[in-house]
C-alpha cells in the first residue's frame, strides 16, 4: 500500500480550517454576538485518515530490535537473504 502525501496535507489544512472555524464560534465579534463562519464538512476518508494517523504516531519509526538482530546477523554473516523474495517484491511494487 502506498500513502499519497498530497492526501495527508489535504487532512491537515481541514482539522487546521476545522480548528480556526471552532474558535470563530467562541469568540464574540464586535458587536458582542458569536462571530458567523463557513461550515465545513470533513469525509469520512478523511476521519478515517486521521485516526490512522494517531495510531501510527503511537509506534516508532524505527524498530531498533528489528535493525540490530539483522546489523548482528549480517556481521555474523548468517543474513541469507531469498533471492526469490525480493524479485518477487520488486514485482508486486510496480
Amino acid at each position: 500500500m502506498k500513502i499519497n502525501p498530497n492526501g495527508i496535507k489535504a487532512l491537515e489544512t481541514y482539522q487546521n480550517r476545522a480548528n480556526i472555524v471552532k474558535d470563530d464560534r467562541k469568540s464574540p465579534s464586535a458587536s458582542g454576538t458569536p462571530g458567523k463562519s463557513d461550515r465545513i464538512e470533513i469525509s469520512r476518508e478523511a476521519r478515517d485518515i486521521s485516526l490512522y494517523l494517531r495510531e501510527l504516531k503511537k509506534h516508532p519509526e524505527v524498530r531498533e530490535e528489528l535493525v540490530q538482530s539483522l546489523k548482528a546477523k549480517i556481521q555474523d554473516g548468517t543474513y541469507k537473504p531469498s533471492a526469490e523474495k525480493i524479485a518477487r517484491g520488486i514485482i508486486n511494487d510496480k
